[in-house]
C-alpha cells in the first residue's frame, strides 16, 4: 500500500494566488497540473480504492462519498483533519475525478467558489474537508458498538438549508452543538427553514459565552430549542408582518402622491 502524499504548503499558497487572479490554467476535466516537486510523502496508508467507491454513488447523494472518506481516515487528527495540504491534494490529485464531477468548470466561478468547493476553505460540507468533519461531529456509536450515520445522512442528504447553515457556522466545531441541532430538526422538520435555523444558531452561539458549549450534552442543547424555536417562530412572524404593513403603507402612500399629481389636489 502506497504512502499517503499532500502538498507542500508553499505550492498551496501559490495555487491560491492563482485563483485569486482568476488563472484557472491547472484546471483540465480529467486532471489537475502539478509537479511531483511539490508533493510531499506522508507516514501513513493512502487508502485503496476510495475514489471508485465515491464515484459509485449518484451526484444528489453527498452522504455516502462522505461516509466513504470518513471511513478510509477515521484516525485523523484535529491538526490532520483541518491541514489544507492534505485536503486540496486530495481534492486535486487523488479525488479530483470526484470533486470535478460534482462541480465542473471552477473556471466560470469565482474565486470564492473554488475555495469552498476545492481548497478546504471552510468547514463547509461543500468541500472534501467538510464532508468529512460532517460525518466526524455527528456519527455516533450505536447500542452494538457499531456506528450510527443518523444524524449524518439527515444533515448531508435531507436538507440542504441545514447543510449549509449549520456547517459553515463556527458552532459546527462543537459537537454536542451539531448532534443537539440536527436531532432537534429531525424531531421537527416544519421548523427546518433558513430564518429559524440561523436564529437558533445566533441563540445557541449567545449561550456560548456563558457556557462551555462543549461540556453541554446534545440533550440539552436540544431542549434550549425546544424551548427557543417557538419564541424565535413568534417573532419572525412580526418582523414580517411588521415589513408587510410597511409596503401597504408605502404602496398607498405612492398611490396618494400619483392621484395627487395626476388630480393636482394634495
Amino acid at each position: 500500500m502506497a504512502n499517503q502524499k499532500i502538498f507542500s504548503e508553499d505550492f498551496c499558497l501559490q495555487i491560491k494566488r492563482e485563483i485569486r487572479k482568476d488563472d484557472y490554467s491547472r484546471f483540465h476535466d480529467d486532471k489537475f497540473d502539478y509537479d511531483e516537486e511539490n508533493v510531499i510523502k506522508c507516514n501513513y496508508a493512502q487508502p485503496e480504492g476510495l475514489l471508485d467507491r465515491m464515484l459509485s454513488y449518484p451526484k444528489a447523494d453527498l452522504f455516502n462519498p462522505a461516509r466513504e472518506l470518513f471511513e478510509a481516515y477515521p484516525d485523523l487528527t484535529g491538526i490532520q483533519a483541518s491541514y489544507a495540504p492534505f485536503w486540496m491534494y486530495l481534492s486535486l490529485v487523488d479525488l479530483y475525478k470526484y470533486t470535478i464531477g460534482l462541480y465542473p468548470n471552477p473556471q466560470d466561478y469565482d474565486a470564492q467558489y473554488v475555495q469552498k468547493h476545492f481548497l478546504a476553505g471552510k468547514y463547509s460540507a461543500q468541500g472534501l474537508m467538510g464532508m468529512w468533519w460532517s460525518i466526524k461531529m455527528t456519527a455516533r456509536k450505536d447500542a452494538e458498538g457499531g456506528i450510527d450515520y443518523t444524524l449524518s445522512e439527515y444533515l448531508l442528504n435531507k436538507h440542504s438549508q441545514l447543510t449549509q447553515s449549520l456547517t459553515e457556522s463556527k458552532l459546527f466545531r462543537c459537537k454536542s452543538v451539531a448532534q443537539g441541532v440536527v436531532e432537534y430538526f429531525i424531531e421537527n422538520p416544519d421548523d427546518c427553514k433558513r430564518d429559524i435555523i440561523n436564529d437558533a444558531l445566533k441563540h445557541i452561539n449567545m449561550i456560548g459565552s456563558i457556557k462551555q458549549l462543549a461540556c453541554l450534552p446534545p440533550q440539552y442543547i436540544k431542549a434550549i430549542l425546544i424551548e427557543q424555536v417557538p419564541k424565535i417562530k413568534e417573532a419572525l412572524k412580526a418582523k414580517n408582518e411588521a415589513a408587510k404593513n410597511e409596503k401597504e403603507k408605502e404602496k398607498e402612500s405612492g398611490v396618494k402622491k400619483l392621484v395627487s399629481k395626476l388630480t393636482g389636489r394634495k
